[in-house]
């Protein structure tokens, strides 16, 4: 009867493994704020995506005095029809908003335990009849290219034209200064409204976290700053984007540890074995190992 139950144990294990990588916990959920569309002196589309869950609901939260919107702020709620699954975008068209005045907002989301999941805040400006050409505003994009050494800046001109831009960087300072010149990565061209822009930097510290934001410049010659984005530097860089199923390896860390845990206890119960995952050469393969009883 053990040689059977320690059979079954191992295939439920296997199933697990072979799906638990990519749906580990059912419940989780997370949304990303997107940029806004279709801007205008009293209207704007908000945009976000989920990125992680199925089922989601989802909404914005939406205001002008406050610079980080609470997602549990009722009151600044703007509610979205349907529901959403990991990958899918969602939008939500405002009105009623004040005329060249700068709003900030971020998406939300509900997981299955009810608990509140909420997106970066951005921002963006109304539009008005009487727009001064020296407003300029900056949005920083997630890096690209993350290789040990070398990544790529991204960032976006939201507002302005014929835009100077730069980036600043580092490993240490957490919120850099675009006034800092000793941190500054410059971007060659000129910018206007709705363009990309980008910087590719050499020279890091393999398996690093570096903080980092795009800066611009107005007419005036007062700097405008984005918002600080991060990302880490691979330690075992490999070319094919898919070499980990899609996910970054700390995410794959950390459903593997969410497997890990509902298998011991699973296993536990029904026969006092845990297992291991089969490290390979640099992936997790489908497989396990069992390794003593308790």
């Amino acid at each position: 009867m053990k040689n059977i139950n320690k059979l079954t144990l191992i295939f439920v294990a296997l199933t697990l493994g072979l799906t638990g990588v990519v749906n580990a916990s059912s419940d989780y959920v997370n949304v990303k704020t997107k940029d806004t569309e279709d801007i205008s002196e009293t209207k704007a589309t908000l945009k976000g995506k989920v990125t992680e869950g199925n089922d989601v609901k989802v909404w914005f939260v939406i205001d002008k005095d406050d610079h980080t919107p609470s997602c549990s702020d009722s009151d600044l709620k703007e509610s979205v029809s349907g529901r959403y699954d990991d990958g899918d975008y969602f939008e939500e068209r405002v009105t009623g908003l004040d005329e060249d005045e700068k709003y900030y907002y971020r998406a939300c989301a509900e997981d299955e335990n009810d608990d509140i999941v909420s997106g970066d805040v951005e921002h963006f400006r109304t539009d008005s009849d009487n727009n001064n050409d020296e407003n300029v505003e900056v949005v920083t994009k997630d890096a690209k290219n993350i290789s040990e050494t070398k990544a790529t800046l991204k960032g976006k001109v939201t507002e302005g034209n014929d835009v100077k831009v730069w980036f600043v960087i580092d490993n240490d300072d957490h919120t850099p200064s675009c006034s800092d010149s000793d941190l500054k990565e410059k971007v060659s061209g000129r910018y206007d409204d709705g363009e990309y822009f980008e910087e590719k930097v050499t020279g890091l510290d393999e398996n690093e976290k570096y903080y980092y934001r795009a800066c611009a410049e107005d007419e005036n010659d007062d700097i405008v700053s984005g918002d600080v984005e991060h990302f880490r530097t691979d330690d075992d860089y490999d070319d094919d984007d898919d070499y980990y199923g899609g996910y970054t390896r700390e995410e794959l860390e950390r459903k593997l540890e969410i497997l890990m845990s509902m298998l011991r206890q699973l296993l536990a119960q029904q026969g006092g074995y845990y297992y291991e995952p089969i490290y390979n050469g640099g992936y997790y393969g489908n497989g396990i190992t069992v390794i003593d009883s308790y």
